[in-house]
C-alpha cells in the first residue's frame, strides 16, 4: 500500500513538473494551427520559436499600409474579446492587417487587489490599494523583452508592404508598447492607437501616463466606462500628461453606447479613420 502511495505521489509530482514546463505560447499556437487552414496564417521566428501571425490583405484598390494589432495579454489572436473584430473594418478602409501574438506571461494580480464594480467611482485613482508593488519586476522585464522581440520580428514582415505602419494595441500590450516606444527600445510606427491601456499594479500603472506622453509618434487613446479599474485609474492622467508634454497629434476618445466586451469594431474603426484623416493620411 505504501509503495503504491509513493508511486502515485511520484507520478503526480512528475506530471505537475512536466505540465509546468510546457510552453504556454506553444500551446496557444498549436490551438490556432488546429483552428485555421494552413493558408490562413503565417509564422514569425522569435527567439528560435515559431509563432503564428495572421495577415489579411486590404480589400481596396489602394493600400494605406499595415495595421498591426496586438491584443491584451492572455487574449487569443482570434478572440472576439480582442482585436480580431477590427480586421474586416480595417481591411475595408485600405489596411493590410496583422494580428500579432502577445507574450504568454502572467502579469495579473490576485483578485483581492482588483476593485469591485461598487468601488468604481470618481475616487477610483485614490482607492486602488497597493502601497507596495506586487508585480514581480523580473516577470515584468521578461514580458517587455519578449514583446520587443515579437514586435521586431513582426515589423520585418510588415516591410513587405508599402505605406504607413499603424500599431493598434489593447490592455497590457498597449501599456507595455508605450514604455518600449518612450524608451526607444524598438522602432516607432507612424502612429499608435491604444485601447484601454493598463498595468495590473499601482506602481507601474502610475507611470503609464508619462510613458504615453513621451512616445515619439501620434497617439489615439481610446477608453470607455467598461474599462477595468486599472485602465480607468489612468484615463485622466494620460490626457493631462499629454497636455503638459505638449504632445502633438494626441487625441483621447471615449467609446460610448456599448461595452467593449460587445466589440464595437465599427465605432472604433471610425474613430481611427477620422483621426488618421485629420492628420492627412
Amino acid at each position: 500500500m505504501n509503495i503504491r502511495f509513493l508511486f502515485c505521489s511520484l507520478f503526480f509530482s512528475l506530471s505537475a513538473s512536466v505540465s509546468a514546463a510546457i510552453d504556454q505560447q506553444l500551446l496557444h499556437d498549436l490551438d490556432l494551427r488546429r483552428a485555421l487552414f494552413s493558408d490562413e496564417y503565417s509564422t514569425i521566428k522569435v527567439a528560435e520559436q515559431d509563432m503564428v501571425l495572421i495577415i489579411q490583405e486590404n480589400t481596396t484598390a489602394i493600400s494605406r499600409g499595415v495595421a498591426m494589432l496586438i491584443t491584451d495579454s492572455g487574449t487569443s489572436l482570434s478572440s472576439q474579446q480582442g482585436l480580431a473584430p477590427l480586421v474586416k473594418q480595417l481591411n475595408d478602409l485600405g489596411w493590410v492587417t496583422m494580428l500579432v501574438p502577445n507574450p504568454a506571461s502572467d502579469l495579473f494580480l490576485p483578485e483581492e487587489n482588483i476593485l469591485t464594480e461598487e468601488q468604481q467611482d470618481e475616487q477610483l485613482p485614490m482607492s486602488i490599494k497597493a502601497s507596495v508593488s506586487q508585480l514581480n519586476q523580473q516577470v515584468f522585464d521578461e514580458h517587455l523583452e519578449r514583446l520587443s522581440l515579437i514586435m521586431q520580428a513582426s515589423l520585418e514582415q510588415a516591410k513587405a508592404y508599402p505605406g504607413f505602419v499603424l500599431v493598434i494595441a489593447q490592455g497590457t500590450s498597449a501599456a507595455s508598447l508605450s514604455q518600449l516606444y518612450a524608451e526607444n527600445k524598438i522602432n516607432a510606427p507612424d502612429a499608435l492607437v491604444v485601447i484601454s491601456p493598463y498595468w495590473p499594479d499601482r506602481k507601474f500603472n502610475n507611470q503609464l501616463a508619462n510613458f504615453l506622453a513621451s512616445t515619439p509618434m501620434p497617439v489615439l487613446d481610446i477608453y470607455s466606462q467598461w474599462d477595468n479599474s486599472w485602465s480607468q485609474a489612468s484615463t485622466k492622467m494620460r490626457k493631462i500628461a499629454a497636455i503638459r508634454a505638449l504632445k502633438l497629434q494626441y487625441r483621447q476618445r471615449e467609446i460610448i453606447g456599448v461595452g467593449l466586451t460587445q466589440q464595437p469594431a465599427s465605432y472604433v474603426s471610425k474613430e481611427i479613420y477620422g483621426w488618421l484623416s485629420h492628420m492627412g493620411w
